[in-house]
């Protein structure tokens, strides 16, 4: 659920940017992302917490984004799960 909906706002907010100016990096419309975001996870694993990070790197020319979601010990997943990644947006 935390995931679609970041993706969801992810897709819209891409759509409705103005095209980046000659010389513009194509990533200058996702600038409103960058920061740390939290909510809720809710899926198999059970319901969870997640975070994310946005923010440019190596001289703005990548968007690092940073995903953790932790699934504490539950009825529904006794162990829990910490689901993790990294990705990286190149202009």
């Amino acid at each position: 659920m935390y995931r679609l909906g970041l993706l969801i706002i992810f897709l819209v907010s891409a759509l409705f940017q103005p095209q980046p100016s000659p010389g513009g990096s194509p990533l200058d419309s996702l600038r409103f992302f960058v920061g740390h975001w939290q909510g809720t996870s809710q899926g198999k694993p059970g319901q969870g917490k997640g975070e994310r990070d946005y923010e440019f790197v190596l001289r703005g020319r990548f968007l690092q984004v940073k995903n953790k979601t932790t699934y504490p010990p539950q009825e529904k997943n006794p162990k829990g799960e910490v689901h993790e990644d990294i990705r990286l947006l190149q202009s």
